[in-house]
């Protein structure tokens, strides 16, 4: 902790304990998952632009500059929710309120790391619509991770559709061709 009162990670990032600590250092975990996931030499897939998923979008863009925008994670106005009890397969899940959430302090994620994420963009082309680049690539990537961290997952219908549903509810959030 510096003089400030601010807890420095790694040297690099400052977090202000305003939330509570809980709260923080999950922010924090995610935060290093995050740079972890973008710097891995390990994250390099060989894809072709033969599978693309078009969507329809005409929304007005939300107040972003587009130009600074980098890869990471982002509030939108919406995130899907899917349920997985143990021993089951994941419920059909909805489309809902961006929003935190709870989570048991027994979770695995809090007590061993153990979590998964698979980034995915979303592009508009030049006439409005949404592009999606080989969603099912992330799905596989997703189960692949998934099984390895023997954790239950989406099927890649679900992950798809899930996928498509969250770009739509959040269409103002795709970035516009930039000049």
């Amino acid at each position: 902790m510096d003089s400030s009162g601010k807890t420095q990670l790694m040297g690099i990032r400052n977090l202000t304990r305003r939330e509570s600590t809980l709260h923080s250092e999950v922010e924090a975990l995610r935060w290093a998952m995050e740079n972890m996931l973008q710097h891995s030499t390990c994250q390099r897939f060989g894809t072709d632009c033969k599978e693309l998923i078009a969507m329809c979008a005409d929304e007005k863009d939300a107040n972003v500059k587009w130009e600074e925008l980098g890869f990471g994670f982002y509030r939108t106005d919406n995130m899907y929710v899917a349920k997985c009890k143990h021993g089951e397969s994941f419920q059909e899940g909805s489309i809902v309120p961006y929003a935190d959430f709870q989570i048991s302090p027994c979770s695995a994620v809090l007590n061993y790391g153990q979590g998964l994420y698979e980034g995915l963009k979303a592009y508009r082309t030049e006439d409005g619509r949404i592009m999606l680049f080989r969603p099912d690539q992330n799905a596989l990537r997703l189960q692949s991770g998934a099984h390895r961290l023997c954790m239950p997952y989406p099927s890649v219908d679900q992950f798809v559709s899930a996928v498509k549903q969250v770009v739509l509810a959040n269409k103002k959030w795709v970035c516009i061709k930039l000049e």
